[in-house]
């Protein structure tokens, strides 16, 4: 398996760990991969959809290449008129399980939010979509994912 397929596991086994019995504020009903977020129905839901959008690299002297990964987190909230609030604390559960991605494994250098942003929608119920973009540093070696 390839470095980058193992950051990208690891960050959707972190982001599926939310939940309030693991010390989180909400439980999120889905954590997805590179899927369209739901559509606006009656069911109040909170879902995930994470996506690695962008790899760079930096060529080192002699031990390969520094990479740098740009995933996004977007999130999904319609909770009624607790919407606003509750997409606040599903952006600081995300931010709280990303930042547990450590140096592990000799894999991961570091890991960096790089921004966050939030739209409110208003239709039969509010909804809000959130994305939060991290920049996620590891070596490799040349023409290595």
């Amino acid at each position: 398996m390839s470095k980058l397929q193992t950051i990208v596991d690891y960050c959707l086994a972190e982001l599926r760990e939310i939940s309030v019995a693991n010390g989180y504020n909400l439980n999120v009903d889905k954590v997805n991969e590179w899927r369209e977020m739901p559509q606006a129905n009656k069911e109040d839901r909170i879902g995930i959809n994470f996506r690695d959008v962008e790899i760079s690299s930096e060529p080192l002297a002699d031990t390969g290449e520094m990479r740098t990964i740009t995933v996004e987190v977007e999130g999904y909230v319609r909770k009624g008129q607790a919407t606003p609030t509750e997409a606040r604390k599903v952006i600081e559960d995300v931010l709280a399980a990303m930042g547990s991605i450590e140096v592990y494994d000799d894999i991961v250098h570091d890991i960096t939010l790089l921004d966050v942003s939030i739209e409110m929608e208003h239709n039969e119920k509010m909804d809000a979509v959130f994305v939060c973009r991290f920049a996620i540093e590891y070596l490799a070696d040349r023409f290595e994912l």
